[in-house]
């Protein structure tokens, strides 16, 4: 489920098989598309390579760089499946009572919304979930695309299997349920060949469990502001 580590660009091509053989994004992706999760620490880009008026970086495994370590975001967003429903809210991030107003006090989501890390930069995206133990009920990882774009994702080096949730204008285009992990080289890719605007994960069974399914209304709240594009350069 990571993304590509090239710099955004309007002109993308896609890659002609969804069975990458080397690691180019996060729960992703492929090559010359700026989505996807995957490892870059796994990878090294080699000179591009100059086609019909587009680069596509060509990478290459990198058996010689230990794994980075898996990441760990703040909690910047929320999905309320059935709205914005009322309640005693809750602190993003650690559950503990709510931080007193002031400059410090945290963001809140509601009890009945899910709390969503939300990578920043190309890194980020491409690190994904990576290494990380399962998902617990009521968090997930959104990852917007402004602009929309094509976005594939894969589960290189993710141990939990997970959904994935493909949107675009605020509801859903298409679903991967359970993808599974793939520890090894070459991983299948996973996303619709139509631009989305955002990708969200969640743990396996949880897109079921909270009724989505294709046409169903999905809006992520962004607690932070973020930039024009995203992700945003490293």
């Amino acid at each position: 489920m990571r993304l590509n580590p090239i710099p955004p660009s309007n002109a993308v091509i896609p890659m002609p098989s969804p069975m990458l053989s080397t690691p180019i994004g996060s729960t992703v992706r492929e090559a010359p598309r700026p989505c996807g999760r995957g490892s870059i620490d796994a990878v090294r880009v080699i000179p591009a390579l100059l086609v019909p008026g587009l680069l596509v970086p060509v990478l290459a495994a990198r058996g010689d760089q230990p794994s980075a370590p898996p990441q760990h975001l703040p909690i910047e967003a929320r999905w309320c499946p059935a709205g914005d429903p009322p309640g005693a809210s809750l602190p993003l991030g650690p559950r503990r009572p709510t931080a007193t107003a002031g400059p410090d006090a945290h963001p809140t989501v509601k009890p009945d919304c899910v709390a969503l890390e939300v990578p920043r930069t190309w890194h980020q995206y491409s690190l994904g979930l990576q290494l990380r133990p399962p998902l617990p009920v009521g968090r997930g990882m959104w990852f917007p695309y402004r602009p929309a774009q094509v976005a594939r994702f894969w589960m290189h080096r993710t141990p939990e299997p997970l959904d994935m949730v493909f949107v675009r204008n605020g509801r859903v285009i298409a679903i991967e349920p359970a993808a599974a992990p793939c520890m090894q080289l070459p991983c299948p890719s996973y996303g619709p060949d139509e631009p989305v605007d955002g990708v969200l994960e969640l743990a396996a069974g949880q897109s079921s469990q909270l009724g989505l399914r294709v046409g169903s209304p999905l809006r992520v709240e962004l607690l932070r502001s973020f930039g024009p594009t995203a992700p945003a350069p490293d």
